[in-house]
């Protein structure tokens, strides 16, 4: 969800207002983090019993509760613009965009590729370690 948020927020902002959304989108996450850390200390079944009777049910709960609200102001708020088709695309071969796609990754700048790299090898690493200790 959070890529989804992420890409969002490019395509509803105007070109020079994207590295100043992604700084917002930044500093709301570290404050929703920083109140999630602060959450955990409290003792949240006393104080809200009705939300669950630990304290991961109540910060569940809660989660759910602040996500579905803030998904749906986005939704509700953000007005998208259709984006006409192009009868130019009607004679290429189906496999046409995949080749793009791949030719884009052969061609990448070193330092990209390397980021890319790293970051393919370290998810490939840690999912079975999660799914499997």
């Amino acid at each position: 969800m959070q890529a989804c948020c992420r890409a969002l927020i490019l395509d509803a902002s105007p070109l020079e207002q994207q590295e100043s959304a992604n700084a917002w989108a930044g500093r709301m996450i570290g404050f929703g983090n920083v109140a999630g850390y602060f959450l955990g200390f409290q003792n949240l079944p006393q104080m809200m019993p009705a939300l669950g009777n630990t304290q991961m049910k109540v910060l569940c709960v809660l989660a759910m509760f602040v996500f579905t609200f803030c998904v749906g102001v986005s939704c509700v708020t953000v007005k998208e613009e259709p984006i006409e088709d192009s009868d130019d695309d009607s004679n290429e071969k189906w496999y046409t965009k995949f080749v793009s796609i791949f030719k884009s990754i052969r061609y990448l700048p070193s330092p990209l590729q390397k980021l890319c790299n790293t970051q393919f090898f370290a998810w490939l690493g840690w999912f079975p370690v999660l799914f499997y200790r």
